[in-house]
């Protein structure tokens, strides 16, 4: 029986080997009659350790596994069981190209669904994708992305011989064929040695780092915060954190020549963080300059692809984040209201005499504690009117004579409130003094086309307390465009994807312990085609050649 090949690969390769490949066919001479072969390796040192997969380039292919163990004298006699299968009893860590299925991940990315026979290395091998490849170009990029999973497979490209202009599939990338003669360069030889760098890096490479967060903590400091890998974070030796500062916020933009600060050109620079760690602070930063940050994990083997890019911006001079939060004030006790009265109904007690539960509350609610409403919602006002700030948060009339504290009886005609008990919530807690009042000095800078920055001030009382805040935006030309929120920020915060030529609102709020306090002042601007005079409702901004600038108005 004759075969056109079998190869034996180790993980990790040995030095200076790699791979070893034999051709076995029917040449007079050599042996027959059997489906054994035997692979011998000759003056083998301890670094070739590892699994050794014997491989038939049949079809199907057929594959068996072997770990060897090459021990020096003074180690113990190694377990002499081939059975490599039982050390991958989880299935993601089963070592077979059959496993990569990444089919998830391609619907995720909408991969059409007649190309999907691409999103398993299996098919692609034994040519079962069910699709011509020509048809399916346009999801190449999402296949190819998928299929890297976030492990940077260069490396072992590079070892294959795999050419430098067909290694963007080793990272996850597809090169579209256009009219520049280098795309039309064939890869396709290579295909079988960069799906198997691909297939070997799954099981050995981590993947990225998650939940990349940046934090401005000074002028000249960020704090960067990870999630570990989801897969082969145990194998993780050490993060690295990339940093380079931009010089405009929108590198794609460079015809615009607006910058955030005077930098005049980019500069990365690479911090090394222990695999027990998954936070670090960048340190001698420029001020109020965009920086972009990425994290990767390496280990043994290699190492994954970046993280997802987050930019942030350092503080202008003389800022630093707030580090220490003081104590709000008490809320006043509802629930001895409550009682005092006579109430003792379990889901009114926890629902109607706690104002924190208050938003919660549902319509079996209200009718269960109607025969209470009076008590409820006049030990819930604290004796005060609260009326002025349910009408200012848009309650209807109706809702706001909860505000008053003066209700007799709740009828049906009360359930369309319950959407507005979070407004009402916070109108109590705001009359109870405990949340900070509305953050001030909102202003903007650096308006461009496609974004703008965002500052403000802590509040003038309770601003010891905040803890974040919140920050909305609509577009005005649609007076039903509801607000967006973006929560947990701080300032400065940059105002991505605006839309050039339209107009938009914003405001921001403070939160502590208690809730969401005052909103800021409504902001209005709008972006214009650079050149032209932006005016905001406050404030005059002109941009010159090199930045916006800020002045008063006349």
């Amino acid at each position: 029986m004759g075969f056109c090949g079998k190869e034996a690969r180790s993980l990790p390769p040995p030095p200076g080997e790699g791979k070893f490949r034999f051709v076995i066919d029917d040449t007079p001479g050599l042996p027959s009659g059997g489906d054994v072969w035997v692979l011998v390796i000759k003056t083998a040192k301890p670094t070739d350790s590892g699994v050794y997969v014997c491989e038939v380039n049949s079809s199907p292919i057929v594959r068996s596994f072997h770990r060897l163990s090459v021990l020096s004298k003074s180690m113990l006699p190694p377990n002499n069981s081939t059975d490599v299968a039982s050390e991958y009893e989880d299935p993601r860590q089963a070592f077979s190209s059959r496993n990569h299925n990444y089919t998830d991940c391609c619907t995720s990315k909408n991969v059409s669904s007649a190309c999907l026979g691409f999103c398993n290395i299996q098919s692609i091998l034994e040519g079962t994708t069910g699709q011509d490849p020509e048809q399916c170009e346009l999801d190449f990029p999402a296949i190819v992305n998928c299929m890297a999973d976030g492990r940077n497979h260069v490396p072992c490209c590079i070892q294959e011989r795999v050419p430098d202009i067909c290694q963007d599939v080793c990272r996850g990338e597809y090169t579209a064929i256009t009219d520049n003669i280098k795309t039309h360069f064939s890869c396709s030889s290579y295909t079988e040695q960069t799906l198997a760098c691909i297939v070997e890096g799954i099981e050995l490479l981590p993947s990225p780092p998650e939940n990349v967060e940046v934090e401005a903590l000074t002028e000249k400091s960020l704090k960067v915060e990870w999630a570990f890998p989801m897969s082969n974070s145990e194998t993780v030796t050490e993060y690295s954190v990339n940093v380079t500062s931009l010089r405009m916020f929108d590198e794609k933009a460079e015809d615009s020549g607006i910058g955030v600060n005077n930098v005049t050109e980019s500069h990365t620079v690479t911090v090394k963080v222990p695999a027990s760690q998954n936070s670090t602070v960048l340190q001698d930063l420029a001020p109020f300059t965009m920086y972009e940050v990425r994290v990767s994990a390496l280990n043994t083997h290699g190492s994954s692809l970046p993280s997802y890019s987050v930019r942030s911006l350092t503080l202008t001079p003389g800022n630093m984040k707030q580090t220490a939060v003081g104590q709000p004030p008490q809320l006043p006790d509802i629930g001895s209201c409550c009682f005092n009265k006579g109430i003792t109904h379990k889901t009114c007690v926890e629902k109607l005499c706690d104002p924190k539960e208050a938003a919660s509350a549902k319509i079996t609610d209200l009718m269960i504690c109607a025969p209470w409403a009076a008590d409820t919602f006049g030990c819930l006002t604290n004796g005060l009117d609260h009326t002025p700030c349910c009408k200012a948060r848009g309650l209807p009339d109706i809702c706001q004579q909860l505000c008053t504290g003066n209700v007799s009886s709740i009828d049906f005609n009360y359930f369309k409130c319950l959407r507005y008990m979070g407004e009402y919530t916070n109108c109590l807690l705001q009359g109870y003094g405990v949340l900070p009042s509305a953050p001030t000095q909102v202003r903007l800078t650096n308006l461009e086309a496609e974004f703008a920055i965002l500052h403000w001030s802590p509040p003038k009382t309770l601003g010891d307390t905040v803890l974040h805040y919140n920050v909305h935006i609509r577009m005005i030309s649609d007076e039903n465009d509801e607000y967006r929120p973006i929560t947990k920020v701080h300032s400065p915060y940059v105002l991505e994807g605006l839309e050039s030529d339209t107009g938009y609102e914003v405001y921001v709020e403070a939160v502590n312990t208690h809730g969401v306090g005052t909103p800021s002042s409504r902001l209005t601007f709008g972006n214009r085609q650079q050149g032209e005079r932006i005016v905001s409702k406050d404030r005059r901004l002109v941009r010159s050649s090199a930045q916006l600038r800020l002045y008063p108005p006349n």
